[in-house]
Protein backbone atom coordinates (compact mmCIF):
# COMPACT_ATOMS: atom_id res chain seq x y z
CA UNK A 1 0.00 0.00 0.00
CA UNK A 2 1.05 2.85 -1.23
CA UNK A 3 1.11 6.22 1.22
CA UNK A 4 -1.71 7.92 -1.09
CA UNK A 5 -3.83 4.42 -0.19
CA UNK A 6 -2.88 4.62 3.44
CA UNK A 7 -3.91 8.41 3.37
CA UNK A 8 -7.24 7.63 2.22
CA UNK A 9 -7.86 4.84 4.79
CA UNK A 10 -7.00 7.07 7.78
CA UNK A 11 -9.65 10.00 6.01
CA UNK A 12 -12.43 7.17 6.28
CA UNK A 13 -11.51 6.96 9.60
CA UNK A 14 -11.02 10.58 10.55
CA UNK A 15 -7.29 10.20 11.75
CA UNK A 16 -6.37 13.71 10.15
CA UNK A 17 -3.41 13.67 12.66
CA UNK A 18 -2.05 11.01 10.65
CA UNK A 19 -1.82 12.09 7.66
CA UNK A 20 -0.28 14.91 8.43
CA UNK A 21 2.31 13.40 9.91
CA UNK A 22 2.99 11.18 7.73
CA UNK A 23 3.10 13.49 4.74
CA UNK A 24 5.00 16.40 6.93
CA UNK A 25 7.48 14.03 7.13
CA UNK A 26 8.12 13.61 3.40
CA UNK A 27 10.82 16.02 2.31
CA UNK A 28 8.98 18.99 0.79
CA UNK A 29 10.48 18.29 -2.63
CA UNK A 30 9.98 14.70 -2.50
CA UNK A 31 6.07 15.62 -2.42
CA UNK A 32 4.10 14.72 -5.26
CA UNK A 33 1.26 17.01 -5.86
CA UNK A 34 -1.41 14.51 -4.77
CA UNK A 35 0.37 14.19 -1.82
CA UNK A 36 0.21 18.29 -0.84
CA UNK A 37 -3.34 17.51 -1.94
CA UNK A 38 -4.23 15.18 1.12
CA UNK A 39 -2.10 17.20 3.33
CA UNK A 40 -3.97 20.68 2.73
CA UNK A 41 -7.45 18.43 2.94
CA UNK A 42 -6.46 16.70 6.34
CA UNK A 43 -5.27 20.24 7.37
CA UNK A 44 -8.86 21.51 6.55
CA UNK A 45 -10.47 19.03 8.94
Amino acid sequence: MDILQQCQKWHENDEFQKIIDALEAVPAQERTPEMDSELARAYQC
